[in-house]
């Protein structure tokens, strides 16, 4: 769909800035664990898409957060996966 290239190795800036040349409405986007940020989720809500981001255990906090979030709720199997690495 587009390409950019990454200014001083920092993909994840420049894939926030891709996100702005596509029309992400209604659109699901997915990344790997480098895009899991709150800048990541945002321009991809404020362009009118949803995300599936995934989240690794070297973001503490944030999986921390996650893990609380899901703790006790009813979930098919299928719908969360959880992988050790």
């Amino acid at each position: 769909l587009a390409a950019l290239p990454a200014q001083g190795g920092n993909e994840a800036r420049a894939a926030i800035e891709l996100l702005r040349l596509i029309d992400l409405r209604g659109a699901v986007v997915t990344a790997d664990a480098l895009h899991c940020s709150t800048r990541m989720a945002e321009e991809i809500t404020r362009r009118g898409g949803d995300y599936v981001l995934a989240l690794k255990g070297n973001q503490g906090l944030l999986l921390a957060d996650a893990e609380r979030l899901i703790a006790g709720r009813p979930m098919p199997k299928a719908a969360l996966a959880v992988t050790e690495e």
